[in-house]
Order: C-alpha cells, then structure tokens, then sequence
C-alpha cells in the first residue's frame, strides 16, 4: 500500500506538469502505459473549475526511465479554455535507499494554450489568444521516513522555462507528510503551489491551496 502511494506521488509533481513519468522502485515492467482524468467544479462565494487529463509511455532502461506523454487541460480561474502539449523525457534515481528515494527528471514538450481573454500581463503576448511554445522540463520528487517509520515526508518541485523567452515559465511545487497515528490510522497534509509568469490581465500569477484530513486503512 505504501508503494503505491509513493506512485501517485509522482503524478502531484508531474501533474501540473501533465503526466507521471516514473516507475515505482519495485516495478520491473519493461513498458508501461498510463492514463487518468481528474476535475474539480465549485459554486458559490468562489466559482472554480479544472479538469486535467494524460497518457504516459513509460519504459526503462536499466536505472533509467524514458518517458513520452500527451496532456490536456482547463482551468477557469485561469481563463484558460484549454491547454494541450506532448513531449519526450527521462527519469533517473539519485538516491534509492529503504528510507530515502530522490529521482530527477528532465525534458521538453510543445505547448499550446488557449485563453479566453487576449490581454496578458506581458504586452510581447498581447493580441493573440493562443500562445504556443517549447518548454524545457526539469522535475525532482523524493520522499523520506522520520523515525521508526511513522513518519514520511515527499515532495515534488518541477519548472518549465520556454525555450525561446526566459520571461515566459511555470513552477509547481508539492509538499507533504504522512504521519502514522496507530495500527489503521494516519494524518495527511499536502500544500501544492503554482507560479504562471504569463497571465491574463487581473488574474494572479500565483496558486497555493492546503489540504488535510486522516486515513483509516483496512
């Protein structure tokens, strides 16, 4: 149960990146092909919607995992109507041991959004709805166990610089812990952060949401 855990782990840090590009450390599958949809919809005081969906190709190769991946998504907050990209990668473990795992990913992909507004706080943008772009990828995940292993912190911190202007980037940022309270249940806390250098006008470049709860397993 824990392994599997760690794996979704890896798709946080990939997720605002689009797709989960690592194998878990007890995987000896030589290919592997993947695919998932998640949305968020909310009314109120504060309206907010999201939907995110990708499809991973992952082999390996010895140590080392190459990646290819497509992925799609909107977001209203954002005003973007829709965001598509595909691109190539590998991923490599630096640090694999029973307590402590750190793997490092790296890549490109081609990205093309498209928003609902033309008038982006970068007036080079200005005019045009759809920004199209090549994006450098670097990723790194880990997680660690404190203690006789009740607790395990991870974490995922990716950025995609373009390719053509150094002014147009993204980074995403995902911490968290997992903490044993007995034989079936635990606490668990999350905080993700995402920073988009090019917005549309009014729109924060900046997103932080905190999540919380307890786990009771069987």
């Amino acid at each position: 149960m824990r392994k599997r855990y760690c794996l979704a782990t890896g798709l946080l840090c990939f997720g605002g990146l689009g797709a989960e590009a690592q194998l878990n450390e007890s995987d000896t599958t030589a290919f592997q092909v993947r695919a998932s949809v998640t949305g968020v919809h909310q009314r109120g005081n504060v309206s907010y919607q999201a939907l995110r969906g990708n499809a991973t190709l992952v082999a390996r190769l010895s140590e080392n995992v190459a990646f290819a991946l497509c992925f799609l998504s909107t977001n209203l907050r954002r005003k973007l109507d829709l965001r598509y990209f595909a691109g190539v990668g590998i991923t490599g473990q630096l640090v694999r041991r029973p307590r402590h795992v750190l793997k490092l990913s790296a890549g490109f992909v081609y990205e093309t959004s498209q928003f609902a507004e033309s008038t982006f706080n970068n007036d080079a943008y200005t005019g045009d709805r759809r920004i199209t772009v090549t994006r450098a990828t670097v990723c790194a995940t880990g997680w660690h166990y404190l203690g006789e292993q009740t607790v395990r912190l991870y974490y995922g911190l990716y950025g995609q610089p373009s390719l053509a202007d150094r002014a147009n980037y993204r980074i995403h940022l995902n911490l968290g812990t997992d903490i044993k309270l007995g034989k079936h249940f635990s606490a668990t806390a999350l905080y993700s952060f995402s920073h988009e250098s090019i917005v549309v006008v009014d729109v924060l470049r900046n997103d932080g949401l905190l999540t919380f709860g307890l786990t009771y397993t069987l």
